[in-house]
């Protein structure tokens, strides 16, 4: 899922794309963080029907569909997932197959955290909440480097790298945060 102005994502490993669990995951993800956005755009997927359309309906959110055979129109949603794609082959397809999707949490966060070149050099992370994330200190000079989604071969070698350190890093920082707070 994709907030078109400040790009923000949201990554979430589906058992299937049934109504049932698209329409769940959209409350869970969207409506219950974020509350309620004026449009919703998707694909002519039949996973955008049934308990999905009745809650657009329900929350009041117009929903739009791109039209078929019209790739163009949610191109950046394609070209992310093409993106997460080449890093989750990266970083788990030549290991482990089955534990693909504990990965999405970290490409995420490289995502959202990282300064873009089409975003005038903001995050995703910056555009929405209106300030700097703080990562841990001790990558933010490696976060330094501005993402480019142009060439998805480069952003996928360095969100592969956030992606390392966050996992090594983030366990420390908690158990810090934990040990301040105790």
């Amino acid at each position: 899922m994709i907030e078109h102005f400040s790009k923000w994502v949201e990554l979430v490993a589906l058992p299937n794309k049934s109504s049932h669990n698209t329409s769940h995951t959209f409350l869970q993800q969207v409506l219950n963080r974020f509350g309620a956005c004026a449009k919703c755009l998707t694909n002519q997927g039949l996973e955008f029907r049934g308990k999905f359309q009745d809650l657009l309906d329900h929350a009041l959110i117009n929903h739009r569909r791109t039209s078929k055979n019209h790739p163009q129109a949610d191109g950046f949603v394609k070209k992310m997932v093409q993106t997460c794609k080449k890093g989750l082959w990266k970083i788990y397809f030549t290991r482990n197959k089955e534990d693909w999707d504990l990965a999405l949490p970290y490409i995420a966060m490289g995502y959202k955290m990282s300064k873009h070149a089409f975003l005038f050099h903001f995050s995703p992370y910056f555009l929405l909440f209106w300030r700097h994330p703080i990562p841990p200190f001790s990558i933010v000079v490696q976060m330094d480097q501005v993402v480019d989604l142009e060439f998805p071969s480069t952003w996928a070698r360095v969100i592969v790298k956030r992606v390392v350190l966050f996992k090594r890093v983030m366990p420390m920082a908690m158990e810090n945060l934990s040990i301040a707070q105790h």
